[in-house]
């Protein structure tokens, strides 16, 4: 971020000058008062260097921590979580947990490394995959002694 400090001249007293501080982005040419602003604005302009989106899921791609967990600052949520292991692809994920107390549910964003998501939805296919064909070994017995019988 860069410090930009400049001394203008007050309009009703030529004579007197007052220094101002702004902030800037190392990025772009955007400028604000407050550090916060332009820590918001590299958040939501910069941190994510590329996305690719497959049916409902997204993949990012941070080039530091520090831009992932701004990224993560700009999102909405009671909890954030992220494994960070180094520059690359997370996919963002949101659901609630229950809150520490048990009396109510907490919102979580968590950034997950494409690597383990992907190894997540494969063990859910192999679950939905072995529930089909348990299911359709069942169906089959179970008509083939309907047929003996009837």
């Amino acid at each position: 971020m860069k410090t930009i400090i400049e001394t203008l001249a007050v309009p009703a007293t030529p004579e007197a000058e007052v220094q101002v501080t702004n902030y800037g982005c190392d990025e772009c040419e955007f400028t604000a008062r407050r550090k916060d602003d332009v820590l918001k604005h590299v958040a939501q302009a910069h941190a994510v260097r590329d996305r690719i989106t497959s049916g409902e899921a997204e993949a990012l791609r941070f080039n530091t921590e520090d831009d992932a967990r701004g990224w993560m600052s700009i999102q909405s949520s009671d909890r954030d979580r992220m494994d960070w292991q180094g520059p690359g692809w997370y996919v963002p994920k949101e659901y609630s947990e229950p809150c520490g107390h048990g009396c109510c549910r907490k919102w979580v964003y968590e950034l997950v490394p494409l690597g383990t998501y992907l190894s997540e939805i494969q063990e859910e296919g192999r679950d939905k995959l072995r529930t089909f064909f348990r299911f359709r070994k069942l169906v089959a017995e179970r008509e083939a002694a309907h047929v003996q019988a009837g």
